[in-house]
């Protein structure tokens, strides 16, 4: 039962973003937050906004997520900055809040299914295959290899 429990705390991954800039944007705010996750396989995208996919020669894993909030102040859109994260589970990773998501992952990556509820998907240079799903956008992929 322990085993079980340690192998799901290792397998459930969530980091909350190493770098939010804020800024004002008119009326509204501008989010950005950007962050990092270890090197691990990532199979599956799935995100409520608009979607991009670069490959990188490296193994790391990188994402940016940029909104558009409406805060009375500074200190409320942090706050709602602080509910921007990225969860990586079993080969998944997933951004639930409806923001545009910039992702870099390892060029080599061999499949992958991308996966978008309200936005567009934009995915270059990875060596392998990819499919790509969206409920509301244009889908654009170039330089694929598989």
């Amino acid at each position: 039962m322990k085993l079980a429990f340690l192998i799901f705390l290792f397998t459930l991954t969530t980091w909350a973003g190493d770098k939010v800039q804020i800024e004002r944007d008119g009326g509204n705010w501008k989010v950005t937050v950007s962050g990092s996750l270890p090197p691990q396989p990532i199979y599956r995208v799935t995100t409520a906004g608009d979607l991009t996919v670069r490959g990188k020669p490296s193994r790391e894993i990188h994402y940016s997520m940029t909104g558009k909030v409406d805060a009375p102040d500074e200190a409320a859109v942090r706050r709602v900055a602080a509910e921007l994260q990225a969860r990586a589970v079993n080969g998944q990773l997933y951004f639930a809040q409806p923001v545009s998501v910039r992702l870099e992952l390892p060029r080599a990556t061999r499949m992958l299914a991308l996966w978008s509820t309200g936005g567009a998907i934009d995915a270059s240079g990875l060596e392998g295959s990819v499919q790509a799903t969206t409920a509301a956008g244009q889908i654009t992929l170039d330089r694929i290899g598989g």
